[in-house]
């Protein structure tokens, strides 16, 4: 290309006339709403926390790695899974009848050791169901020859059993299913079988134990009261030799012989009485009887007929009731002393009113009266003797009645206990098994677990969960801006532009940067004009028209490059004059975008004098746009972009451009942009999303304004999240748009070949 510098509108190229421009206020900053004036802190993301849109963008931004890490986790997780092994259930089901306890020969025994009490269904189908997970039951079953190869187990295969049974009640009987699971549905059917068999035997055994050991106890119990009888019966022998009163039956002799003293004694008083009445009537009755003398010995008669009853009386209850001093007993006697009392008394009014004829019998009567009377004193003698020795035997006696109730009591409760045995056995040979399987276990044919479509649902969930997991945390941890409403809210600076992230296409990229000139229709062409827009009016610190812009960035990558060359094209094709200066000596960039001959003239050779500028400006194929290179910036000091010279070059351009931009070099850590600052009318901060925090932005910004660089505000590069709010060029775009585009580009091309042409 040839060094000039191509003139605007026909002018030399010699410093224009510019008249005193009118400092224009500078246009409102862009908001996060994409409203001018809105101020950006009520821009979402606000106060620098993320809230859930923030993880919805990170989410559709890193796909990729959720379903990448989605996809590890599942292909691991569904080769677990489709390891398992299948789980089989075998199934049977068991009746559980407590057995009947005679409740009455339970008491009859009253043994300590043998537990006879009844307990309730609830108690006994517990108990049983816990004697059902019985190690030796389990460890029986694992020996049986029957069970065949033996089982594979880590650990305790007895332990692993009992851990698989499980049994439920079937509704409110006394019916239980009982289930074995395990990996081999033939082996746990056989398993299952064998424990229930082991597990009634066993509950049969143990009523059987039951049983013998109960008639056992019984059968001792019956022995102990043979026992008691026996010693009962020489206790009432040896009281019997010691006590010949004493009879078998329990009366005593003595008692029997004073009943017979009562007997004989009434039997005489009633003779002695006959003949006191004989005398009485031998008397009175000598010759004819008178009528009232018949009346007083019919009375008489009658009143001894009483006596008769009350002496039978008096015999008999004193034959009953064997006590001398029974209250009936005396009662009757004083009965009979008045009766005595009253014939007495008509007796001796007969004998007063009439004196009987002699009568020569009545001779012999007292004799037979005094001898009878003598008997009778010597059975109440006698009578007496009996009472005392009555008195002397009584706590013999009631010993003696003692122990012949406790032997027959003893007696009763043994042939009592004889039965019970007997019926007990009857019952324990009518006994039931309390424990019968009432449907055996069968092979199963279809595993009950694992499921695996829900596990492989279940791990293609957590897989995703996961990714998105790590997605949301890595956002989290994650304080880079992402977003121009963090950037704006952090630095209070006006968002000029807002760039969405460039595809590298063969038409957008140009020496290995992106050209948007190459697609004038597109996204990134109206973006870059939308950026040039808010520079229209801009003034600089002075009020003069800022025509100088210095491009740079916090660090490098962020895109500054990029930016200053599609915003000096796009200046260009608006018509302004533009110069885009390559300033950044530290790792120059641009020349191949422009320049395909190896040339090393540029801003390096003007500042050390060698050559004057116009010599070194190239001119592009886009109109209105030069460009001047760094050159070789080899050996020649950073210091010299704060040479006088810089001040004079940046006056001298800023003279015939309408535009004039810089693509400065990085500013942390370096001074070039901080010398830079200090000759440009303004400077433009290039920051990437993503790239950094908004620290090093903040450390940027403070920089240059030590440097006294008017920062005129912000330009956010590579937006890839919520770009549809940010631009609505896409719903303008068509399939046509890239011919459209094609035929713009190519336009400029062949207006600028005829203007060569011409001159």
């Amino acid at each position: 290309m040839d060094r000039y510098i191509l003139p605007y509108g026909g002018l030399p190229a010699g410093p224009p006339d510019r008249g005193p421009a009118e400092p224009s206020p500078a246009p409102p900053a862009i908001g996060p709403s994409g409203v001018p004036g809105i101020p950006s802190s009520f821009g979402p993301g606000h106060g620098g926390g993320k809230g859930p849109s923030d993880y919805l963008r990170a989410l559709r931004r890193r796909f990729w790695l959720m379903l990448l890490v989605a996809g590890v986790l599942g292909a691991s997780g569904t080769i677990l899974v489709l390891r398992l092994p299948p789980v089989y259930r075998a199934s049977a089901q068991i009746e559980i009848v407590p057995p009947q306890v005679d409740t009455i020969l339970a008491g009859l025994i009253g043994d300590e050791e043998i537990n006879l009490t009844p307990v309730t269904a609830e108690q006994y189908e517990s108990n049983r169901l816990a004697d059902l997970r019985n190690r030796q039951i389990v460890e029986s079953v694992l020996r049986s020859p029957r069970l065949g190869p033996p089982m594979r187990s880590d650990g305790d295969p007895a332990e692993e059993l009992i851990a698989r049974l499980k049994t439920n009640r079937v509704g409110l009987s006394t019916h239980y299913d009982v289930h074995l699971e395990g990996n081999d549905p033939h082996q746990v059917a056989r398993i299952l079988d064998l424990w229930l068999e082991e597990y009634e035997a066993l509950a049969r055994k143990e009523v059987e134990d039951h049983v013998l050991d109960s008639k056992d106890a019984a059968e001792a119990n019956l022995k102990t009261l043979e026992r008691e009888l026996d010693e009962f019966d020489r206790q009432i022998i040896d009281a019997m030799a010691a006590e010949p009163n004493l009879s078998p039956d329990g009366e005593n002799y003595q008692i029997r012989y004073l009943e017979s003293l009562g007997q004989m004694k009434l039997r005489k008083q009633d003779s002695i009485d006959q003949l006191h009445h004989q005398i009485w009537i031998s008397r009175m009755f000598p010759k004819e009887r008178t009528p009232s003398f018949a009346a007083q010995e019919r009375e008489i008669a009658e009143l001894m007929e009483r006596r008769r009853e009350l002496n039978l009386r008096i015999g008999e209850i004193a034959r009953i009731s064997r006590n001398p001093g029974d209250p009936a007993l005396n009662r009757y006697r004083q009965m009979l002393r008045e009766l005595d009392w009253q014939i007495q008394s008509l007796q001796e009014e007969s004998l007063a009113a009439q004196t009987p004829t002699a009568d020569p019998a009545l001779s012999y009567f007292p004799q037979y009266v005094e001898l009878l009377s003598g008997q009778l004193s010597e059975i109440e003698e006698q009578e007496a003797l009996a009472y005392g020795k009555i008195r002397q035997m009584a706590p013999a006696h009631s010993r003696f009645n003692t122990l012949l109730k406790e032997r027959e009591r003893t007696a009763a409760a043994k042939a009592d206990l004889r039965d019970k045995i007997d019926q007990f056995d009857v019952l324990a040979r009518t006994q039931n098994s309390p424990v019968k399987v009432v449907q055996r276990p069968i092979a199963p044919t279809k595993p009950v677990s694992p499921n695996y479509t829900i596990l492989l649902a279940l791990v293609t969930f957590a897989s995703l969960g996961s990714g998105a997991g790590l997605v949301v945390l890595l956002e989290h941890l994650d304080h880079s801006v992402r977003g121009p409403e963090q950037l704006t809210t952090g630095l209070t600076l006006p968002l000029l532009g807002v760039v969405p992230r460039m595809k590298r296409t063969a038409r957008l990229q140009r020496g290995g940067h992106l050209w948007t000139a190459g697609a004038p229709l597109s996204a990134e062409a109206d973006a870059y004009r939308n950026l040039r827009a808010s520079l229209v009016g801009l003034a600089g610190p002075e009020g003069r028209p800022a025509v100088t812009l210095l491009v740079t960035s916090a660090k490098a990558g962020e895109g500054k490059s990029t930016t200053a060359l599609n915003l000096a094209a796009t200046c260009a094709r608006s018509g302004e004059r533009t110069l885009l200066l390559e300033v950044d000596l530290r790792r120059p960039s641009l020349r191949p975008v422009f320049d395909e001959e190896e040339h090393d003239l540029g801003l390096v050779d003007v500042l050390r004098g060698e050559m004057p500028w116009q010599r070194t400006v190239l001119r592009t194929d886009l109109p209105n746009l030069d460009f001047l290179p760094a050159g070789d910036p080899s050996g020649v000091p950073i210091e010299i972009l704060g040479a006088l010279e810089m001040k004079q070059l940046v006056a001298a351009v800023s003279g015939h451009y309408d535009r004039v931009i810089l693509d400065g070099p990085a500013i942390l850590g370096l001074a070039d942009c901080r010398m830079l600052g200090r000759v440009v009318d303004s400077a433009l901060l290039v920051v990437r999303a993503g790239a950094n925090d908004l620290r090093p932005v903040l450390r940027a910004r403070a920089m240059l304004e030590q440097s006294r660089a008017p920062i005129i505000g912000v330009v956010f590069n590579g937006l890839c999240e919520d770009v549809n709010n940010w631009s609505c060029v896409a719903s303008y775009l068509d399939p046509d748009a890239d011919r459209v585009s094609s035929a713009l580009s190519d336009r400029p091309r062949r207006a600028a070949g005829a203007l060569a042409s011409a001159n």
